[in-house]
């Protein structure tokens, strides 16, 4: 579900950190094709781009290997318990990094799309939320205090079907909705339900209801997006910021993912490929 490329070394000056850039080359030590996406984040005076989401495919090593390569990362002990204990039906592990200003976001996530898409043509799942991924996510400077993701697929639903689910999410910044949700997929006549998939997140114990839509099949690229995108941000006065940075205009747009993150803050982000 991500892009492929193998091209990493040009990476090697998005992370600050030492241990974001550890674990950056960490996850580049793998021999295999590297999978990878940009992403760029956006919150009411704030753009965070010093963020990558690179993925591998399980059968590429034995549950050993991957609890020997977990630990060299340094992932929490409990963590790696969490992830071999629901490692089983999963066909991709993906690693995330995220950095802030001083701060720093790791996280591993694992993903279920083949047992999914295995699990529809038996005809044993249709429309009913499916768990697509679990992602486990920690501060580097507080990795004691992990937190646990699901995000849940609702497979097989119409464009309108979309549009209701996330209106249904009450607490969805207007701003969001109707500067770049409506008119990149909304109001786009050339895409329908199937070219996209729809998943949300909401939080056990804290703020976050969030959607996350994959897009790649919509043949979108980051030109069609990047008007709206700046309006988006200009509601959220940092279109100067958000200026600065590449636009990946001959990109294709891959994800679309926003809400209400942990902290209360609303916030779009939107993943490229690379």
């Amino acid at each position: 579900m991500l892009s492929a490329n193998s091209t990493p070394k040009k990476f090697d000056d998005l992370f600050q950190r030492l241990d974001t850039k550890k674990f950056f080359h960490g996850c580049c030590s793998i021999q295999s094709v590297f999978q990878k996406e940009r992403s760029i984040k956006l919150k009411p005076g704030q753009v965070i781009d010093r963020r990558i989401l690179m993925g591998f495919a399980k059968e590429q090593k034995t549950i050993e290997e991957w609890s020997l390569f977990l630990k060299f990362l340094n992932v929490p002990q409990e963590v790696i318990r969490q992830i071999l204990n629901n490692i089983q039906n999963a066909d991709t592990l993906l690693f995330g990094i995220e950095e802030m200003d001083d701060k720093a976001t790791l996280k591993v996530y694992l993903e279920y799309w083949n047992f999914l898409v295995s699990l529809i043509q038996q005809g044993k799942h249709d429309r009913q939320p499916f768990a697509l991924n679990r992602g486990y996510k920690w501060e580097a400077d507080s990795p004691e205090h992990w937190k646990e993701d699901i995000y849940w697929c609702y497979p097989l639903l119409t464009l309108t079907e979309i549009h209701n689910r996330i209106k249904s999410l009450t607490i969805i910044n207007d701003a969001i909705f109707k500067y770049f949700l409506s008119p990149v997929l909304f109001q786009n006549r050339s895409l329908t339900g199937s070219q996209l998939i729809y998943l949300e997140v909401i939080g056990k114990d804290n703020a976050r209801q969030s959607f996350d839509i994959n897009c790649y099949k919509g043949q979108l690229s980051v030109a069609d997006a990047l008007p709206f995108l700046l309006e988006l941000a200009q509601q959220w006065h940092i279109r100067n910021d958000l200026l600065k940075l590449p636009k990946y205009s001959t990109r294709s747009l891959g994800h679309i993912s926003g809400g209400v993150g942990r902290d209360n803050q609303p916030f779009l982000s939107i993943y490229v490929e690379d």
